[in-house]
């Protein structure tokens, strides 16, 4: 009797480690789908934003939605904002925590686009160089795309 309860113990054990497994690649591919699938919102926003942005380039501001000219079909990720400050243009979107934003980061980094994460204030690269200081209120651990 012993020995059957050990037979389930490990057949137990054999379950809940695969089931962790299926878990963790499930999760990973998620996090990559999500971190192509904001890089494609990012280039699309930011072609809208260009042109909104050369229509007004005296605008210092969060750049209405309204104004950008958005397809009808499309529908940007929550958060994902343009900024225009002293004849800089940004598209930025906070990211719920640094480790999804880095996979975010370094997704809109392999379009060749200048991409940063706004970390305290200042604009980091992938390098983690300081590219620019941030516009005030631009959210810490926002991914920024540099547009002009």
């Amino acid at each position: 009797m012993a020995w059957l309860a050990y037979v389930m113990a490990i057949l137990m054990l054999l379950t809940v480690s695969v089931s962790h497994q299926q878990y963790n690649r499930t999760h990973k591919m998620n996090d990559a789908a999500y971190a192509i699938d904001t890089a494609r919102n990012f280039g699309i926003y930011s072609s809208k934003a260009s042109v909104a942005f050369a229509l007004n380039p005296a605008f210092n501001g969060v750049i209405p939605v309204g104004s950008l000219n958005l397809p009808t079909w499309y529908r940007p990720q929550p958060g994902l904002a343009a900024f225009a400050n002293a004849g800089h243009l940004f598209v930025y979107q906070a990211q719920p925590n640094a480790v999804t934003g880095g996979r975010v980061l370094k997704q809109i980094a392999s379009t060749g686009a200048v991409v940063g994460m706004c970390i305290s204030g200042t604009i980091y690269s992938t390098a983690n160089v300081a590219l620019m200081v941030a516009p005030v209120g631009m959210p810490n651990l926002a991914v920024v795309m540099i547009v002009v």
